[in-house]
């Protein structure tokens, strides 16, 4: 609900530009808008439903995915780092928690979670729960994410992994 409200916030802000800058502000706001709504759909449709031709659409043809092998990238490397997290995780679900977007930046920090279905960190697969976050800070022109940096909790998800079942 918080992207609801961050969208309604920044299409308010576009409405009452004021003055001379009212034209400039408005394309401001509306781009701020635009980039929004490509992480929004990024979550949505490529890591929660694994529709990964949108893909093709909104990641330049020059991104560098962080988790991608070496050399690797574009849509097509993304595709593959998603094709792997989701056979780990089948019903991988990501809600992002905060959004900040300043111009073609945008930060936004999620939580996922998922039944861990395949090996991972050379942990065969636990059938358990986990859940697990990170931020990313994807940079977007033209309406396709060009680059991204970001960092997630690897260790907390190892641990859960790993930890034994304890009986009650």
């Amino acid at each position: 609900m918080k992207i609801k409200r961050l969208i309604l916030f920044l299409l308010m802000a576009a409405i009452a530009g004021c003055g001379e800058n009212r034209p400039r502000t408005e394309q401001r706001q509306i781009r701020k808008l635009k980039n929004v709504q490509i992480v929004q759909r990024y979550v949505d449709e490529i890591l929660n439903k694994g529709t990964l031709s949108v893909a093709d659409e909104i990641i330049g043809d020059d991104f560098v995915d962080p988790a991608g092998a070496p050399g690797e990238k574009g849509p097509e490397s993304l595709k593959k780092v998603i094709t792997s997290f989701r056979s780990i995780f089948p019903d991988l679900s990501v809600t992002i928690d905060e959004m900040v977007v300043d111009g073609e930046t945008v930060a936004w920090k999620w939580t996922a979670a998922g039944t861990h279905r395949a090996a991972m960190f050379g942990i065969p697969p636990t059938t358990k729960r986990v859940t697990f976050s990170g931020i990313i800070i994807d940079t977007i022109r033209d309406g396709q994410i060009v680059q991204r940096e970001g960092i997630w909790d690897r260790m907390g998800l190892k641990k859960q992994l790993e930890k034994e079942e304890r009986s009650l």
